[in-house]
Formats: structure tokens, C-alpha cells, sequence
């Protein structure tokens, strides 16, 4: 890191403290403060306004001031996400060393844990639905009836036979002759799956 003296100062990552950095892969200049810091990871975050960034080359430099920014744009901040390690000219850019008013920072959200464990859940329980409307060790014919059928009708793979409310099976190859209803099934139900079958496998 280009400046030691500022890593290694416990300071130097207090949250609203404002700072000015450069990245070892751009000469480009970051102004920002400090979000969070994680001395586990090297992980530093800062808040940014639109055009803090000053951009240079060997003939021309531009950067533009938060408040030269029209309000609407002013009150727009991003978060650039950087690892400590990778930093290089770190500055202090406030005329103290103090973090700034807490205030001028995005406040944190509180998570709610249960919510997240709850979409968790929902979403494993999603997946698992899917892999199981994938057939195993069947053609993309029977697959392409089975995807058919279960958009308006209960369906399951019973290995390589489609099973449709509960007991009527549609075993390979897939015909219109392969469709068998069991005890519980209904006329109705035998007769609708045999009419939907050939539109498909056509």
C-alpha cells in the first residue's frame, strides 16, 4: 500500500472517516467514506458520490466535486467494494483524521433472518420440484409430454412412466395405446389425457 503510515493506523477505517485512494490497477482517484471495514477479510467499502472519481493521464485531468452536482444528482451514492490489499496513495481527504458525521452515511437495514430463511426454504423447495419434473433415462418426446401435461394436470415420473392423478400411467414408448387409467381413475380423466397425448407427440 502506498501509504503505510494510513493502513496501518486504526483510524484510517472508521466508518465515515473520508478518504482519498488510488487502486493498484488505475491512476484513477477514489474519494469516498468509509462504509464498513472487515480486517478478517481486507475488505474495505466505501460510500461514493457521482463524479468523486478523478480520472488522469499524462496530458489531461478531470474530476468533478459532489457539490457541483444538481441536488437530485447530489443525493445519489453508489458503494465501490475494495480490497485493502490492492489500494496504494491512501489519504485522508477531510483536514482532520476524525470520521465525519455519522449521519452522511446510508444507514444499514436491519435483516430480518427469518424472511431470508423463509425465501431460502421456498426457493429449495422450488428447485427440488423442478428436478423432479425431469425424467430420468427418457427420451426429449416424453419429456415434451410430461411438460405438456403437467401445465393443467397433476403429473410425476414413476422412473420412466408418467403418472397423471395419482393412477393413470402413460408408459413408453408413449402412444395413445400406452395410456392405462388405475381403480381411481375417471372416464373423463382416461379420455382427456388420450385426446392431449398425439397433439403432442406429433
Amino acid at each position: 500500500m502506498g501509504d503505510s503510515q494510513t493502513s496501518e493506523g486504526g483510524e484510517a477505517w472508521a466508518v465515515g472517516t473520508r478518504l482519498r485512494l488510488q487502486t493498484l490497477s488505475s491512476d484513477s482517484v477514489i474519494e469516498g467514506e468509509v462504509y464498513s471495514h472487515d480486517t478478517a477479510t481486507g475488505v474495505l467499502v466505501l460510500q461514493v458520490w457521482p463524479g468523486s472519481t478523478t480520472h488522469t493521464s499524462s496530458t489531461h485531468t478531470s474530476t468533478t466535486s459532489p457539490h457541483d452536482l444538481n441536488p437530485i444528482t447530489q443525493n445519489k451514492k453508489s458503494y465501490r467494494i475494495l480490497n485493502v490489499a490492492h489500494l496504494r496513495n491512501v489519504h485522508s481527504a477531510s483536514s482532520t483524521n476524525t470520521p465525519s458525521t455519522p449521519s452522511t452515511l446510508r444507514p444499514v437495514r436491519p435483516i430480518d433472518v427469518q424472511r431470508i430463511g423463509a425465501k431460502e426454504a421456498q426457493a429449495l423447495a422450488e428447485a427440488q420440484r423442478d428436478v423432479e419434473r425431469i425424467g430420468i433415462g427418457v427420451g426429449s418426446a416424453a419429456q415434451r409430454i410430461f411438460n405438456a401435461l403437467s401445465k393443467t394436470l397433476p403429473c410425476k415420473w414413476d422412473k420412466d412412466t408418467i403418472v397423471v392423478f395419482d393412477d393413470l400411467r402413460i408408459n413408453p414408448p408413449y402412444r395413445v395405446e400406452d395410456v392405462r387409467g388405475g381403480p381411481k381413475t375417471i372416464d373423463r380423466e382416461l379420455n382427456r389425457v388420450k385426446q392431449v397425448v398425439p397433439c403432442i407427440s406429433q
